[in-house]
């Protein structure tokens, strides 16, 4: 119930915000610095790490999915055409029992990307882009058990 409140709170608090920016107008030009903090949700691998994790009784209290949190910058080189970097976050773990120890694995995934936007039919009320971009993504899969043995397998995908 907690998770839901906090969820329902950013959903809206997010929605006041846009609205505030939409209150602003067009001020998409030449100059122009945007930016942007984000929360995504669902996480798949942390749903899956979820939903493999709970008990009969539907505790998953040994589960901890963060999600994806990130944020991004745009410096706009003309009225149409920005440039801008971008950052994600992403992870999730589960503490689990296994002959008499705990063990704790997880997953844990960083993204950061180099962004051009062309921004076309700007209006009042909306700005519609595409985004090409590059980046470099880290994913790491890890399962140890405290104190004694750490294993990490990184992940390099395009």
């Amino acid at each position: 119930m907690k998770k839901l409140r906090t969820i329902m709170i950013a959903v809206i608090a997010t929605a006041f915000m846009n609205t505030a920016t939409f209150a602003q107008g067009n001020c998409i030009e030449k100059g122009t610095v945007i930016v942007d903090a984000f929360y995504g949700f669902p996480y798949i691998n942390g749903t899956l790490l979820k939903a493999a994790y709970t008990d009969s009784l539907g505790n998953s209290n040994q589960v901890k999915n963060l999600n994806h949190f990130g944020g991004k910058v745009e410096i706009m080189v003309s009225d149409k055409i920005g440039v801008g970097l971008e950052g994600t976050y992403a992870m999730a773990s589960v503490r689990y029992p296994s002959g008499g120890q705990i063990y704790t694995a997880g997953i844990n995934k960083l993204r950061v990307l180099a962004k051009f936007n062309l921004h076309f039919a700007t209006g009042e009320k909306i700005d519609p882009y595409a985004t090409w971009g590059v980046g470099y993504k880290n994913t790491k899969v890890y399962d140890f058990q405290l104190p004694f043995r750490i294993a990490y397998k990184r992940c390099h995908e395009s």
